[in-house]
């Protein structure tokens, strides 16, 4: 794996062997694609269906934040394949305060009840 020191701390960036969390590129030369490509469809469209997201126009000067796919091979009791996975992520890290947001919002739950 290749590392690099990012803003003082060591990131490392996935060279790829670990068949139960594929890049993209081992996704789409894999012998499972088509089964791939549902998993994405599948995700796609749940976002879509929950309104999860509008497509605008990006203001002037501005920038969208990043996203990728992550892919996970879900295994049974037997380590058999049960299901293959894609998720979209956002990489809200790269946010601003102000900018790309302006409150933040998490609930919280009562334990005491």
């Amino acid at each position: 794996m290749a590392a690099r020191v990012v803003g003082g701390t060591r990131r490392v960036k996935k060279q790829g062997g670990d068949p139960d969390n594929p890049t993209l590129s081992e996704v789409m030369q894999s012998q499972d694609v088509k089964r791939w490509i549902d998993a994405i469809d599948t995700e796609l469209g749940g976002l879509k269906e929950n309104k999860v997201y509008v497509v605008s126009e990006m203001p002037a000067g501005r920038k969208a934040i990043p996203s990728k796919l992550v892919f996970k091979v879900k295994r049974g009791p037997s380590n058999e394949i049960v299901k293959f996975k894609a998720r979209v992520v956002v990489q809200g890290f790269r946010q601003r305060q102000g900018v790309d947001y302006c409150m933040s919002y998490a609930p919280v739950a009562n334990a005491t009840v």
